[in-house]
C-alpha cells in the first residue's frame, strides 16, 4: 500500500473517516461558497408549487365557511351584500326563479332577495297576507362549489331570522305530503294547531324540494280562517307542474 508523503519526508497516515459518514465540517468554512451577507437577507425565492396553490385555495375556502359558521348565514348575506327589492313585479321574479308557484291571491309580494357569488347562490321571497293575517317566504340555496349537507338547515334559519314575527304553533293534527318535484321526492307537512302566544287557530305548510340551483325551502303560515284547505292544495299542485322554459 503506498503512502503519501509531506514536506517533512514522513508518510501521511490515511483518512479515519468510518464509512458512510461525512467529514465533520467543524472549525472549517469554504470562503468560496460560503453565503455572503446580503444573501442571508434576502434569500432566493422559490417559485410556487401547485401544492402551494391548491392549499392556499383551500385556505380561502375553509376561511370562507369558517366567516359563515361564526357570523351565520344572516351575517354572510349582509356582508356579501344581497340585492334586495320590493318592487312587487321583482319579487314574483325572484320567486319564479325558484319554482313556479300558484300563489293564493291573499298573499302580496313584500320583499326579495337576491345573490349571485362564487361562494354561494341565494333567493328569498316573501309575500304578505294583504290583512296581516298570515305570510308566505319562499327560498333558495346553494353553497358552491358543491352542495352542502346543512344547506337545508341554513336556509331555513335564515328565512326564519329574516321573519321574526313568525309565530309559534302547538301542532294539533299533522299531516305529511310527498310529491314528485324535478323528478325528485320533495316533502311537505300541513300543520293544524294553536298559536302558543293566543287561542288563535293557525294553518303552517313547509317543505323542501330540488331548486334550479340547490335546496328549495317553502314556508307557509297563515291564520286558518285566512288559508283554506283548497289554496293550500293549489298551490302543491303548482309546485309539481313541470318548469316553464325561462
Amino acid at each position: 500500500m503506498e503512502a503519501n508523503e509531506n514536506n517533512s519526508g514522513k508518510p501521511e497516515r490515511p483518512s479515519q473517516t468510518p464509512i458512510g459518514k461525512p467529514p465533520s465540517r467543524e472549525g472549517t468554512l469554504d470562503s468560496g461558497n460560503a453565503p455572503t451577507v446580503l444573501e442571508l437577507a434576502n434569500p432566493p425565492r422559490r417559485q410556487k408549487s401547485r401544492l402551494a396553490w391548491w392549499l392556499t385555495a383551500f385556505g380561502v375556502v375553509l376561511g370562507s365557511s369558517v366567516l359563515a359558521c361564526c357570523l351565520g348565514w344572516v351575517g354572510a348575506a349582509l356582508v356579501f351584500g344581497p340585492t334586495q327589492t320590493k318592487l312587487p313585479s321583482e319579487v314574483e321574479q325572484v320567486a319564479q326563479r325558484m319554482a313556479s308557484l300558484h300563489l293564493p291571491p291573499e298573499f302580496q309580494p313584500t320583499w326579495g332577495w337576491s345573490a349571485d357569488h362564487s361562494l354561494f347562490w341565494l333567493q328569498i321571497a316573501r309575500f304578505d297576507h294583504r290583512d296581516k293575517r298570515g305570510l308566505l317566504l319562499i327560498g333558495e340555496l346553494h353553497i358552491r362549489p358543491m352542495s352542502n349537507p346543512h344547506e337545508v338547515a341554513q336556509l331555513r334559519q335564515l328565512m326564519e331570522d329574516s321573519s321574526p314575527e313568525l309565530r309559534l304553533i302547538n301542532p294539533q293534527q299533522v299531516e305529511s305530503r310527498t310529491l314528485t318535484i324535478r323528478g325528485a321526492d320533495a316533502k311537505f307537512e300541513i300543520v293544524n294547531g294553536e298559536d302558543r302566544a293566543s287561542t288563535t287557530q293557525m294553518r303552517q305548510v313547509t317543505g323542501t324540494f330540488k331548486g334550479r340551483e340547490g335546496t328549495v325551502f317553502l314556508l307557509v303560515q297563515a291564520e286558518a280562517d285566512h288559508l283554506s284547505v283548497a289554496a293550500i292544495q293549489k298551490l302543491l299542485n303548482s309546485l309539481a307542474k313541470p318548469d316553464s322554459p325561462r
